[in-house]
């Protein structure tokens, strides 16, 4: 259970840094304690530190301290998702990448900046297909989108108190 000095995050499993999640809004309540949305276990998520995307699911929520929190201060945030065709010829499936973004930047024009520098490790399109390595958009460029699934522009909702913290100056902020 978190205190009022802690955020729930995937906790990056390149870099270590911690991506704060916002609340979910049908939280599925048999996972992730009541974070995680309903309909699907695993997501991929980048991470906004290192750029490196792998597959989540609720087991990984961590509740971490208030002080390591990479959001700015007093900024909402949203999660978005990048939905990127597979690379497999004659595969119609989609991958999506989710990552963290604060409420005041343009999807649509971080979008290819985010995806110029990304790896992935290891996520699967649905019909089985998985991508390592560069992420380079193949047919139709890319849809970008605000995860719904997730409060929109709010920070992380703990009890009744938004938690907000200043940025680690090592962060990259997003």
């Amino acid at each position: 259970m978190a205190s009022f000095d802690q955020f729930p995050a995937l906790v990056c499993k390149g870099c270590s840094w911690p991506i704060p999640l916002p609340a979910a809004v049908h939280p599925d309540t048999s996972e992730g304690q009541g974070l995680w949305p309903m309909g699907g276990s695993r997501r991929n998520f980048l991470c906004p530190a290192c750029r490196h995307v792998y597959e989540y699911s609720a087991q990984d929520i961590q509740f971490m301290p208030a002080q390591t929190d990479p959001r700015r201060a007093n900024t909402p945030y949203n999660v978005v998702y990048i939905r990127l065709r597979c690379n497999v010829q004659g595969c119609a499936y989609l991958f999506r990448i989710r990552t963290l973004m604060a409420f005041d930047k343009d999807p649509h024009k971080e979008a290819p900046v985010i995806l110029a520098s990304s790896h992935a490790h290891a996520i699967v399109c649905g019909n089985g297909h998985i991508l390592n390595g560069p992420i380079v958009p193949y047919g139709f460029a890319f849809d970008v989108q605000v995860d719904e699934e997730w409060e929109v522009g709010k920070g992380v909702a703990i009890g009744s108190s938004t938690l907000t913290a200043t940025i680690r100056s090592d962060a990259i902020a997003v």
